[in-house]
Formats: structure tokens, C-alpha cells, sequence
């Protein structure tokens, strides 16, 4: 009969390790595919469209309604002035900030006091 050779901690311990690695390899480089992929979505299409529409938004909505009248309930989160409609850029979230946007947007429009 063949004798089985001495088996010592270490010979079973790598033999263990490496199987596990085996079996879980592919899950964990399935998980990062996944990962890589959303982000690459992401970042080169949900970007892009949302840029889009946010210049869609701040270029429609003005001609639509009368932002300067107060009683036109303009939701908080959408107080653009005229450097954000040039500029494109969205106003500042948050009702505190919109709240403090609409104040020096108020301030700005004010007549100069004699």
C-alpha cells in the first residue's frame, strides 16, 4: 500500500486557503464588474442627461411663468437670478439656502434708498 505523506498544519492550511480563494474569487470580481460598470454609467451617461435637463429646466421654466411675481408658488428649491439662467447653473438646495438666495435676490432688486 502507498503511504500517505505526514500532513502538516501548514500544508492543509494552504491547500484551504487556496481553495477558498478559488470559490470566492469569482464572486468578488463579479461584485467589482458590477461596481466599475455603474459608475461608468454614471459618470458618462446620468451626468451628462442630468446637465442636460437642468439647462432644459432653468431655460423653460422662465419663459412659462413669472418668476418675479410672488404669487406664482415657484417651488423654494427653484430661485435662479439672471447670472444663474447665464451661466446655467442650478441654485443653491436646501430651504435654509433658498431662503437665504431669495434675501439677496430681494436685496439686489431693491431700489437704492435716497
Amino acid at each position: 500500500m502507498a503511504s500517505r505523506p505526514d500532513r502538516t498544519f501548514f500544508a492543509d492550511f494552504k491547500r484551504f486557503f487556496v481553495r477558498g480563494l478559488a470559490i470566492l474569487l469569482p464572486s468578488i470580481l463579479t461584485l467589482w464588474l458590477l461596481v466599475a460598470a455603474f459608475r461608468f454609467v454614471e459618470t458618462n451617461v446620468g451626468e451628462p442627461i442630468n446637465q442636460a435637463m437642468r439647462f432644459a429646466v432653468l431655460q423653460t421654466i422662465p419663459r412659462f411663468m413669472d418668476l418675479d411675481d410672488p404669487n406664482a408658488h415657484i417651488p423654494e428649491w427653484f430661485v435662479v437670478t439672471p447670472p444663474d439662467r447665464r451661466e446655467g447653473t442650478a441654485p443653491p438646495r436646501g430651504a435654509e439656502s433658498a431662503q437665504a438666495h431669495r434675501r439677496a435676490l430681494a436685496h439686489r432688486h431693491a431700489p437704492a434708498s435716497l
